[in-house]
């Protein structure tokens, strides 16, 4: 069955004859049917669904509901797998989902129990659940039409153990073996770097930027040379299930804004940020008025776009490359308009040194960017491997976070992120590729190097507990939520929350791993997040709308 789901064509209920007399509005909601797996709470806890229905709200990508399924027998709870420590993982057997016969998997339509047990949650959702306003127009239709849904005692005998359609419901079933995970979110990568990913691994940090990385992104001024390098980050990073990504560009506006243009038209869920850089670089380099303006005319452009889930973020490029003047004026920017910002922290030990130089009157590399205005709730600080206990109590009181980013942070030999420790003193953290510092763009990659870089800190100091498997995806989720404060509307599939998520599929032609009789749900999981790959991310959604 998994393997025929991409020839299959899902149903629309629209098309079918109704069992009520109302007129049909277009397709307002997405049933999807199978399995789900999510951290439900925070990054320590897992939820395992065998068969649950999770409803879309298609005009406006949000989620209605996650419920177990009416003849599952299982409890929303499902299996839990609780991971506050390395030794503290247990999971609740799950019910068997066998009863269930392949045509009734399958089936294009909903069965009556199915229906009625919808009809409840749509309600519900209509009546009791908060959101903008956006998405209250979006739901008045729906509104008036289940105000005027009644089924009569007839009806109730008619559809009584049949299989009965749902005006306006299309029906999405995830074969068996299959499964639902919220899509990753990248907080650190860079875009206009992919061509280099895998190459130049042979520096630090310092010279491997000088040497590699400024010459390529100083191509960018030249669009021709940028169109089909973005193109190709946009759709490698969506193959690899990266449904939200928070980029550097580089100094380029006109660049810039055709990054913004291609995850606009591609539909991925992007933060996209104009590097800022007016000093210490041989040729790459931009005056402050420039570095200000065209900061501007970017931030202006991605507004016009009319789309939420393309947003500007300020970007300089790390303390190292901005004078304080503009750091300054960055940080009003960012005040005055209520942005986000991203930039380097704490990365490399060269790096720290060199940032004392050039700022001898800011107390620590933290402090620049607080003395700047760039550290807030909603900033971002890649690394921040050789923070300082001090620094620690900066970020927490200013509510910023910090993106892990193992695989750079092992290819250039700059450390190693304490994850545990961030977490007990309730620092943000979520994960990133840092591609091309890593050489990997996928965030599979991301989860299994942060679960090492945890291990080998372990290694050397057992107070510092290991991070587990279920807490490193709950990195690369709903960590990533937090981060781009964005924890009420991604990260996992909790009611309101955009429908951002991938299709895994483990029995795909020439997976990288293999399937044996009896594997659970969950056993498949932790084998695609250490042995999967591209090719078992079958399908990829964006705010309810399949963008692979």
């Amino acid at each position: 069955t998994a393997r025929r789901m991409e020839q299959e064509e899902t149903s629309t209920m629209a098309d079918q004859e109704p069992t009520t007399t109302q007129s049909i509005p277009a397709t307002l909601w997405t049933v999807y049917r199978g399995a789900v797996v999510h951290c439900k709470e925070d990054v320590h806890t897992l939820q395992v669904l065998e068969y649950a229905l999770l409803v879309v709200h298609a005009p406006s990508g949000r989620i209605v509901c996650l419920a177990p399924h009416p003849r599952a027998s299982l409890p929303l709870s499902g299996a839990i797998i609780t991971s506050t420590s390395s030794s503290a993982i247990h999971t609740v057997p799950l019910e068997s989902s066998a009863s269930l016969s392949e045509s009734e998997w399958n089936s294009s339509i909903l069965s009556a129990c199915e229906y009625q047990t919808l009809l409840t949650e749509l309600k519900a959702f209509c009546g009791n659940i908060s959101l903008s306003d956006g998405v209250k127009a979006a739901q008045q239709d729906a509104r008036e039409w289940l105000s005027n849904v009644s089924l009569s005692p007839t009806d109730k005998e008619k559809i009584a153990g049949e299989l009965a359609p749902i005006p306006a419901v299309q029906i999405v079933t995830v074969p068996r073996g299959c499964f639902l995970v919220p899509g990753f979110i990248d907080t650190h990568v860079h875009a206009p770097q992919y061509q280099n990913a895998g190459l130049g691994t042979d520096l630090p940090l310092l010279p491997w930027l000088e040497k590699y990385t400024f010459p390529v992104e100083k191509q960018f001024a030249d669009l021709e040379y940028a169109r089909p390098r973005y193109e190709k980050f946009v759709q490698r990073v969506l193959q690899n299930g990266t449904t939200c990504a928070v980029a550097f560009a580089t100094i380029h506006a006109e660049a810039t804004n055709l990054l913004a243009d291609i995850c606009h038209h591609r539909g991925l869920r992007c933060f996209v940020g104009k590097v800022n850089m007016n000093t210490n670089s041989k040729d790459y380099v931009e005056t402050t008025e420039e570095s200000m303006a065209s900061t501007r005319a970017v931030l202006a452009h991605i507004r016009s776009l009319n789309d939420d889930i393309v947003q500007p973020i300020v970007t300089p490029r790390f303390a190292p490359s901005c004078t304080a003047d503009l750091l300054g004026r960055l940080g009003k920017l960012a005040a005055e308009e209520n942005l986000p910002i991203q930039s380097h922290i704490n990365e490399n030990k060269d790096e720290i040194k060199w940032v004392a130089e050039l700022f001898p009157e800011s107390k620590s590399y933290t402090d620049v960017y607080e003395q700047s205005g760039l550290l807030t709730e909603r900033t971002i600080m890649a690394h921040g491997c050789h923070c300082t206990a001090a620094e620690h109590e900066l970020f927490l009181s200013r509510k910023a976070g910090i993106s892990h980013c193992p695989n750079s942070n092992f290819t250039l030999n700059s450390g190693i992120l304490a994850v545990r420790t961030l977490w007990e003193k309730g620092i943000k953290v979520g994960l990133g590729t840092d591609g091309s510092g890593g050489y990997s763009f996928s965030m599979l990659n991301s989860i299994r190097n942060a679960i090492i870089a945890s291990s080998t800190l372990n290694i050397h100091d057992p107070s510092l507990k290991s991070i587990t498997y279920v807490e490193a995806f709950g990195l690369a989720t709903l960590g990533g939520a937090d981060l781009v404060c964005m924890r009420d509307e991604l990260g996992n599939f909790a009611a309101g929350k955009f429908f951002d998520a991938l299709l895994v599929n483990p029995h795909v032609d020439h997976s990288p791993f293999d399937v044996f009789p009896g594997d659970s749900v969950g056993n498949l999981f932790q084998r695609f997040l250490f042995n999967g790959d591209d090719r078992n991310i079958q399908h990829v959604y964006v705010k309810g709308r399949k963008v692979k």
